[in-house]
């Protein structure tokens, strides 16, 4: 009877040990951790994204108004996330306002030349693209840089997505 409950003890402190080491919030653990699940919710920062900045609130740049006329979809105010961004949630799609001042103009520069479907607006900051493949569109203002995650209906994410960016600079 010893024997068996020193066995039945063993058995239960290694499988222990083995559902611990097999967690990839272990200490030790070589098991990557699981990949996140594709949500609607805010996207994590893109190559390119830029880096929150506490001087220009990015949910100042996008009234609810602007938002509205240009998603057409009624006005909505926009929630600042906990990564400095601003999230806009509309009935029929999303938005996600990034400002950064201090590397924006690298950080425009890289999104440029990562997006594939990038393509230039003109007569908008100093510079201005679209990437309609990517949700993104992305307007660069001395060094400032607004990048901007639009999800709206399909055949108006080009317009929708220039005059949010015109808006945006307007309240740089």
């Amino acid at each position: 009877m010893k024997r068996l409950k020193s066995v039945i003890l063993s058995v239960t402190l290694l499988a222990g040990a083995a559902s611990a080491c097999a967690s990839p919030h272990a200490t030790g653990s070589t098991s990557a951790p699981a990949p996140p699940r594709a949500t609607q919710s805010a996207p994590e920062p893109p190559t390119g994204a830029a880096k929150p900045d506490p001087a220009v609130p990015p949910c100042s740049l996008i009234p609810p108004k602007a938002l509205a006329a240009a998603a057409g979809t009624a006005p909505v105010e926009g929630k600042p996330l906990p990564n400095g961004y601003c999230d806009y949630r509309m009935s029929s799609g999303s938005l996600t306002v990034a400002v950064d001042h201090e590397t924006g103009k690298v950080r425009h520069q890289a999104a440029r030349e990562n997006y594939q479907s990038a393509t230039t607006v003109t007569g908008i900051g100093d510079d201005a693209f679209l990437s309609p493949a990517d949700h993104r569109c992305s307007v660069l203002e001395g060094n400032t840089q607004v990048l901007l995650t639009l999800f709206v209906q399909e055949g108006t994410f080009d317009k929708a997505c220039t005059e949010l960016m015109r808006t945006a600079v307007q309240h740089l």
